[in-house]
């Protein structure tokens, strides 16, 4: 899970290991799109690290994980507030994506919500890569 300044998934390298539905925020007001342009560098490393090596090679790249993202800061600077406002909104960050992936399984569960399994939401099976 990456806290930062949100991802900004449109970028076609980001996007096949981060679906909309993993993508959060500590404040639905600020949006989960990257305005700070900071999260969406650190999501590039986190998914496919240093890629100096695979772009010298024709051998695929092999990814077996994908991200979750919480945005953690408004658009531009910190968070107002001091150590107890910073020390909540960490703990929210950290809470609500699996908060709301548990509301999700119960309301499927009980045959209240009606999820549709595809690629953008679901997560079968690792990704591989060919950069050319």
């Amino acid at each position: 899970m990456l806290l930062d300044s949100g991802v900004s998934r449109q970028y076609p390298l980001l996007a096949p290991f981060i679906a909309n539905a993993d993508l959060h925020t500590v404040n639905p007001a600020w949006g989960t799109n990257d305005t700070a342009n900071h999260g969406t560098g650190l999501a590039g490393l986190v998914a496919l690290g240093d890629l100096s090596d695979a772009l010298d090679s024709d051998e695929p790249l092999y990814v077996a994980h994908h991200l979750e993202s919480v945005k953690l800061t408004p658009e531009h600077g910190a968070n107002p507030g001091g150590s107890r406002e910073h020390g909540y909104l960490f703990a929210e960050a950290v809470a609500r994506p699996e908060v709301e992936q548990l509301l999700i399984s119960l309301a499927c569960q009980l045959s209240l919500l009606h999820v549709p399994l595809s690629s953008d939401n679901l997560y079968s099976s690792p990704t591989n890569f060919v950069l050319t």
